[in-house]
């Protein structure tokens, strides 16, 4: 990984489960956030190269997994921005562009850019809602997450959140968990706002997508449209509530 322009001296990485313990220019040295847990990473520079070299890792983590949970500081903007500006700065990469402008013309470019995607990742899902010649949802489905659906756990795991662009609207998401126990991305949809018809619409496409499997879990917050929805399009699956959302409900309450 060449991490030499992404790394300042006095720079630090945070996450909800690890954090900087050591960044300069030669090393790097990440750990678990938690006190006397023995997760740890360390990275050193390749000679005179700007390219960074793993020398060890211990993936095992010996903390809680309810103390990793916990609400922790998450990275900025700032400093992801610093890890991805390098790809966007080529002359040749022209997506930021499209994604500006007056929102009729963003908008009119929604039905390419999903026949692109369509044709450059072949089996992806992407499928556009339109009313009246006007935008009301969009489903984006890749064709890495559709084919390894089936080697992960029977869980998708659904949430929402408010878009802060000029645009507004709401993004769902869908994910579960593979072998690994890591976070498996399947599905997103960018609709007007969490609402009995848009988490219908979400649900359907999720259904056509990845079908129905024995012992499929559903897990959410207490959203209500999203409980009556499941029980709508996904009878067979059994709904779940989250306990971090509902510990966190409790806390404040």
């Amino acid at each position: 990984m060449d991490m030499g322009n992404l790394l300042d001296e006095d720079q630090e990485v945070q996450s909800p489960y690890f954090r900087s313990y050591k960044s300069c220019k030669i090393e790097y040295i990440t750990i678990c956030n938690e006190p006397d847990c023995e997760w740890k990473l360390r990275a050193s520079r390749n000679k005179k190269s700007s390219v960074f070299i793993v020398r060890k890792f211990n993936n095992v983590h010996t903390c809680k997994v309810g103390e990793r949970m916990a609400d922790k500081r998450q990275a900025t903007y700032d400093l992801v921005g610093n890890f991805i500006k390098d790809k966007y700065s080529n002359f040749k990469t022209r997506g930021l562009d499209l994604t500006k402008g007056h929102p009729t013309d963003s908008y009119q470019l929604l039905p390419s850019y999903l026949h692109a995607l369509k044709t450059t990742n072949r089996g992806s899902v992407a499928e556009l809602e339109r009313r009246e010649d006007r935008f009301v949802y969009v489903f984006i489905s890749l064709n890495a997450s559709i084919r390894g659906w089936g080697y992960c756990k029977p869980i998708i795991v659904v949430d929402g959140t408010f878009l802060k662009a000029a645009y507004g609207g709401t993004l769902l998401t869908a994910a579960s968990q593979d072998a690994a126990n890591k976070i498996f991305p399947l599905a997103f949809c960018v609709v007007d706002s969490e609402n009995d018809a848009s988490w219908e619409w979400f649900f359907n496409k999720l259904r056509e997508t990845f079908g129905v499997r024995e012992g499929m879990c559903i897990i959410s917050d207490r959203h209500d449209s999203i409980s009556k929805e499941i029980e709508k399009v996904f009878p067979e699956a059994h709904h779940g509530i989250c306990t971090y959302h509902l510990f966190k409900n409790v806390k404040a309450r």
